[in-house]
Protein backbone atom coordinates (compact mmCIF):
# COMPACT_ATOMS: atom_id res chain seq x y z
CA UNK A 1 0.00 0.00 0.00
CA UNK A 2 1.31 3.30 -0.34
CA UNK A 3 2.04 6.08 2.29
CA UNK A 4 1.83 9.07 1.33
CA UNK A 5 4.87 11.21 3.00
CA UNK A 6 3.90 13.21 5.83
CA UNK A 7 4.67 14.73 9.47
CA UNK A 8 4.22 13.21 12.42
CA UNK A 9 5.33 13.21 16.18
CA UNK A 10 7.31 9.82 17.09
CA UNK A 11 7.09 7.97 20.38
CA UNK A 12 5.07 8.80 23.52
CA UNK A 13 4.55 11.95 25.76
CA UNK A 14 5.78 11.88 29.16
CA UNK A 15 2.34 11.81 30.99
CA UNK A 16 1.48 8.79 28.83
CA UNK A 17 1.52 6.26 31.54
CA UNK A 18 1.17 3.28 29.74
CA UNK A 19 4.55 4.44 27.84
CA UNK A 20 7.94 2.81 28.25
CA UNK A 21 10.84 4.91 28.88
CA UNK A 22 12.57 3.42 25.71
CA UNK A 23 9.31 5.24 24.06
CA UNK A 24 10.39 8.68 24.98
CA UNK A 25 10.97 11.82 24.22
CA UNK A 26 8.75 12.67 21.09
CA UNK A 27 9.96 14.07 18.45
CA UNK A 28 8.61 15.47 15.25
CA UNK A 29 9.44 13.49 11.77
CA UNK A 30 9.41 13.64 8.38
CA UNK A 31 8.93 10.65 6.18
CA UNK A 32 8.70 10.89 2.35
CA UNK A 33 6.21 8.80 0.66
CA UNK A 34 7.05 4.98 0.05
CA UNK A 35 5.11 1.64 -0.50
CA UNK A 36 4.76 -0.84 2.46
CA UNK A 37 3.25 -4.48 2.48
CA UNK A 38 -0.46 -4.52 3.38
CA UNK A 39 0.44 -7.64 5.22
CA UNK A 40 3.09 -9.40 7.01
CA UNK A 41 5.48 -11.91 5.06
CA UNK A 42 3.16 -15.02 4.70
CA UNK A 43 4.82 -18.61 4.71
CA UNK A 44 4.17 -18.88 1.18
CA UNK A 45 5.32 -16.21 0.22
CA UNK A 46 9.05 -16.64 1.86
CA UNK A 47 8.89 -20.26 0.83
CA UNK A 48 9.07 -19.45 -2.42
CA UNK A 49 13.04 -18.09 -2.06
CA UNK A 50 13.60 -20.10 0.47
CA UNK A 51 11.52 -23.83 0.04
CA UNK A 52 12.80 -25.26 2.70
CA UNK A 53 12.23 -23.03 5.92
CA UNK A 54 10.56 -24.15 8.90
CA UNK A 55 9.15 -22.23 11.53
CA UNK A 56 6.53 -23.42 14.82
CA UNK A 57 3.55 -22.62 12.70
CA UNK A 58 3.69 -23.66 9.53
CA UNK A 59 0.18 -23.11 7.33
CA UNK A 60 0.83 -21.10 4.29
CA UNK A 61 -1.36 -18.62 4.85
CA UNK A 62 0.06 -17.50 8.69
CA UNK A 63 2.88 -15.17 8.45
CA UNK A 64 6.40 -16.21 8.26
CA UNK A 65 7.93 -16.50 11.95
CA UNK A 66 11.80 -17.96 12.84
CA UNK A 67 13.42 -15.51 10.56
CA UNK A 68 16.54 -13.82 11.39
CA UNK A 69 17.09 -10.25 11.20
CA UNK A 70 19.65 -10.81 8.06
CA UNK A 71 17.09 -13.23 6.43
CA UNK A 72 14.22 -11.14 6.52
CA UNK A 73 16.38 -7.78 4.85
CA UNK A 74 18.22 -10.50 2.59
CA UNK A 75 14.32 -11.45 1.75
CA UNK A 76 13.22 -7.90 1.39
CA UNK A 77 16.02 -6.86 -0.86
CA UNK A 78 15.55 -9.60 -3.03
CA UNK A 79 11.95 -7.89 -3.97
CA UNK A 80 13.62 -4.71 -4.74
CA UNK A 81 13.04 -3.21 -1.49
CA UNK A 82 14.43 -3.72 2.36
CA UNK A 83 13.00 -3.43 5.77
CA UNK A 84 11.50 -0.66 6.77
CA UNK A 85 12.77 2.15 8.89
CA UNK A 86 11.20 2.64 12.43
CA UNK A 87 10.12 5.56 10.97
CA UNK A 88 8.55 4.33 8.60
CA UNK A 89 7.03 1.38 10.53
CA UNK A 90 5.49 3.77 13.51
CA UNK A 91 4.48 6.32 10.47
CA UNK A 92 2.40 3.46 8.59
CA UNK A 93 0.89 2.50 11.96
CA UNK A 94 0.19 5.55 13.09
CA UNK A 95 -0.50 8.39 9.98
CA UNK A 96 -0.08 11.98 10.81
CA UNK A 97 -2.71 12.03 13.65
CA UNK A 98 -0.57 10.26 15.40
CA UNK A 99 -2.85 6.95 16.07
CA UNK A 100 -2.22 5.34 19.59
CA UNK A 101 -3.19 1.48 17.67
CA UNK A 102 -3.35 1.50 13.94
CA UNK A 103 -7.25 1.18 14.31
CA UNK A 104 -7.69 4.57 16.64
CA UNK A 105 -7.30 5.18 20.16
CA UNK A 106 -10.01 1.88 21.05
CA UNK A 107 -9.11 -0.33 22.75
CA UNK A 108 -7.94 -3.86 20.89
CA UNK A 109 -10.41 -6.34 20.59
CA UNK A 110 -10.95 -9.61 18.70
CA UNK A 111 -11.16 -8.72 14.72
CA UNK A 112 -8.51 -5.82 15.08
CA UNK A 113 -5.55 -7.87 16.34
CA UNK A 114 -4.82 -10.98 17.47
CA UNK A 115 -2.93 -11.18 20.60
CA UNK A 116 -3.51 -12.44 24.12
CA UNK A 117 -3.31 -15.95 22.86
CA UNK A 118 -0.90 -19.31 24.28
CA UNK A 119 1.64 -20.40 22.27
CA UNK A 120 -0.48 -23.71 20.86
CA UNK A 121 -3.24 -21.09 19.04
CA UNK A 122 -0.40 -19.24 17.92
CA UNK A 123 -0.64 -15.98 15.01
CA UNK A 124 -3.33 -15.66 12.65
CA UNK A 125 -3.45 -15.68 8.71
CA UNK A 126 -2.40 -12.54 7.30
CA UNK A 127 -5.76 -11.53 5.74
CA UNK A 128 -7.34 -11.68 9.28
CA UNK A 129 -8.36 -8.65 11.82
CA UNK A 130 -9.84 -6.65 8.83
CA UNK A 131 -11.10 -4.21 11.40
CA UNK A 132 -7.41 -3.44 12.73
CA UNK A 133 -6.80 -1.24 9.43
CA UNK A 134 -3.93 1.57 9.84
CA UNK A 135 -4.47 4.73 8.41
CA UNK A 136 -2.98 3.66 4.99
CA UNK A 137 -4.38 0.14 4.94
CA UNK A 138 -1.82 -2.05 6.50
CA UNK A 139 -3.11 -4.85 8.51
CA UNK A 140 -1.50 -6.50 11.72
CA UNK A 141 0.90 -3.68 12.71
CA UNK A 142 -0.57 -5.11 15.95
CA UNK A 143 -0.36 -8.00 17.43
CA UNK A 144 0.21 -11.68 15.02
CA UNK A 145 3.92 -11.78 15.17
CA UNK A 146 6.89 -8.73 16.32
CA UNK A 147 8.10 -7.57 13.07
CA UNK A 148 11.55 -6.97 12.22
CA UNK A 149 12.90 -2.89 11.11
CA UNK A 150 16.15 -2.37 9.66
CA UNK A 151 16.91 0.21 13.09
CA UNK A 152 19.50 -0.44 15.49
CA UNK A 153 18.45 -0.01 19.49
CA UNK A 154 19.93 2.79 20.95
CA UNK A 155 19.07 3.74 24.18
CA UNK A 156 19.97 7.74 23.48
CA UNK A 157 18.55 7.97 19.96
CA UNK A 158 15.18 9.33 20.48
CA UNK A 159 16.90 12.62 22.39
CA UNK A 160 19.57 12.72 20.11
CA UNK A 161 16.48 13.22 17.42
CA UNK A 162 14.78 15.65 19.76
CA UNK A 163 18.10 17.64 20.43
CA UNK A 164 18.66 17.95 16.39
CA UNK A 165 15.21 19.41 15.92
CA UNK A 166 15.03 21.81 18.76
CA UNK A 167 18.34 23.48 17.49
CA UNK A 168 17.35 23.78 13.89
CA UNK A 169 16.25 27.37 12.97
CA UNK A 170 13.21 27.23 13.15
CA UNK A 171 12.86 23.93 15.20
CA UNK A 172 11.86 21.16 12.48
CA UNK A 173 11.46 17.51 11.61
CA UNK A 174 14.15 14.93 11.52
CA UNK A 175 13.46 13.89 8.00
CA UNK A 176 13.42 9.90 6.89
CA UNK A 177 15.80 9.00 9.94
CA UNK A 178 17.38 5.73 10.42
CA UNK A 179 20.03 4.01 12.61
CA UNK A 180 21.95 0.50 10.69
CA UNK A 181 25.24 0.52 11.57
CA UNK A 182 27.36 -2.50 10.78
CA UNK A 183 28.12 -3.27 14.50
CA UNK A 184 24.57 -3.08 16.01
CA UNK A 185 24.19 -5.88 18.56
CA UNK A 186 20.68 -5.12 18.49
CA UNK A 187 17.53 -4.52 15.86
CA UNK A 188 14.34 -3.29 17.23
CA UNK A 189 11.13 -5.13 16.17
CA UNK A 190 7.37 -3.41 16.48
CA UNK A 191 4.08 -4.39 16.69
CA UNK A 192 3.88 -6.93 19.43
CA UNK A 193 2.43 -10.50 18.86
CA UNK A 194 -0.15 -12.69 19.03
CA UNK A 195 0.77 -13.37 22.83
CA UNK A 196 1.04 -10.21 23.90
CA UNK A 197 -1.10 -8.18 26.53
CA UNK A 198 -2.86 -5.00 25.10
CA UNK A 199 -0.93 -2.44 26.12
CA UNK A 200 1.83 -3.89 24.22
CA UNK A 201 -0.18 -3.40 20.96
CA UNK A 202 0.47 0.74 20.48
CA UNK A 203 1.92 1.61 17.85
CA UNK A 204 5.02 3.50 19.82
CA UNK A 205 5.98 0.47 21.95
CA UNK A 206 9.36 -0.66 21.00
CA UNK A 207 11.49 -4.02 21.89
CA UNK A 208 14.92 -5.39 20.66
CA UNK A 209 16.70 -8.63 19.46
CA UNK A 210 19.93 -9.48 18.48
CA UNK A 211 20.00 -9.65 14.65
CA UNK A 212 20.78 -13.49 14.64
CA UNK A 213 17.73 -14.44 16.68
CA UNK A 214 14.80 -16.61 15.45
CA UNK A 215 11.95 -17.04 17.35
CA UNK A 216 8.11 -18.14 16.83
CA UNK A 217 6.74 -14.74 17.84
CA UNK A 218 9.38 -12.64 15.12
CA UNK A 219 8.50 -11.83 11.38
CA UNK A 220 8.25 -9.35 8.95
CA UNK A 221 7.08 -7.14 6.24
CA UNK A 222 8.89 -5.37 3.83
CA UNK A 223 9.16 -1.90 1.91
CA UNK A 224 9.86 -0.47 -1.54
CA UNK A 225 10.91 3.09 -2.42
CA UNK A 226 12.37 4.33 0.73
CA UNK A 227 14.25 7.33 1.73
CA UNK A 228 16.64 7.34 4.30
CA UNK A 229 18.71 9.45 5.80
CA UNK A 230 21.83 7.59 7.58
Amino acid sequence: VKVCGGDFVMGSADDDRDAYRDEKPTHPVHVDTFWIGKYEVSNQQYRKKEPGHKGWYDKEELPVESVSWKEARAYCRGLGGDLPTEAEWEYAARGPEGRKYPWGSAKPEAGCATFGRGYSEGPEAITANAKGSGPFGCLNQAGNVWEWVTDCFDESRYAQRKAQSDNANPPRPVVNPVDDRSDCDRRIVRGGSFSASPGILRSAVRDRHGPEVRNWYLGFRCVIGSHRQR
